[in-house]
C-alpha cells in the first residue's frame, strides 16, 4: 500500500505530465522565479516540497489573475443589475 508521500508524488508527476508541453515552464523562468531546469525539475517532482510550492504558488497566481480579469469586465458593463458574484 502505497503511503502519503508516494501518492502525492504520482499526483504531482501526472500533474507534471499534464502541463507539460502547454508552455507552464516558461512563465517562471521569464518571470525571474526559476530556472528552465528547475522548472523541468517540477514536472517530474524531483523535490516534492519545491513542486508542491510551486504548484500552490502558480494556483494562487492564477486565481488573483482571475480575480483581476473578473473586476475588469465588471467595469466594462453598462448595466451591472444582474452581475454573477465571482464566488459563483
Amino acid at each position: 500500500m502505497l503511503g502519503g508521500l508516494h501518492i502525492e508524488m504520482a499526483s504531482l508527476v501526472v500533474l507534471g505530465d499534464h502541463l507539460e508541453g502547454r508552455g507552464w515552464t516558461g512563465a517562471p523562468v521569464q518571470a525571474g522565479v526559476a530556472t528552465s531546469e528547475t522548472t523541468d525539475s517540477f514536472l517530474k517532482a524531483s523535490h516534492v516540497a519545491r513542486t508542491r510550492r510551486d504548484h500552490q504558488a502558480t494556483a494562487s497566481s492564477l486565481y488573483l489573475l482571475q480575480q483581476s480579469a473578473y473586476r475588469e469586465s465588471i467595469q466594462t458593463l453598462e448595466d451591472v443589475s444582474n452581475v454573477v458574484p465571482f464566488e459563483d
